[in-house]
């Protein structure tokens, strides 16, 4: 009898899963984690492209490695293109989470801002 008890000890042990990783999981399937990824990089929009090209441009979404960003102008739809490079490399080594997965940037023009 207690071997039984101990085997359902172990097999319980060996299948359980922390609570972490089903939250992760739960956030993940409802787009959680995106939104919050892209909450935490628009805080730190303006550390990563400076405060100048941050008061014109906003991150929208991250979709399959792919930014999303918002710019205010025809103009700063231009200039923020020659800053795509070094916003990538900006991104892929900044320590907001999810990021070191963009592998590209595209612009679109929101003139409500």
């Amino acid at each position: 009898m207690s071997s039984m008890r101990e085997n359902i000890r172990r097999y319980r042990k060996a299948n359980a899963l922390e609570l972490k990783d089903v939250l992760s999981a739960i956030s993940h399937e409802i787009g959680l984690e995106t939104e919050m990824m892209r909450n935490s990089l628009e805080e730190s929009w303006g550390g990563i492209v400076g405060e100048t090209v941050a008061r014109h441009s906003r991150p929208v979404s991250v979709e399959n490695g792919v930014l999303k960003v918002a710019v205010t102008s025809q103009a700063w739809l231009t200039q923020t293109r020659f800053y795509t490079p070094s916003i990538l490399k900006k991104l892929n080594t900044s320590s907001v989470p999810g990021t070191s997965g963009i592998k590209s940037i595209t612009y679109i023009l929101d003139i409500s801002r």
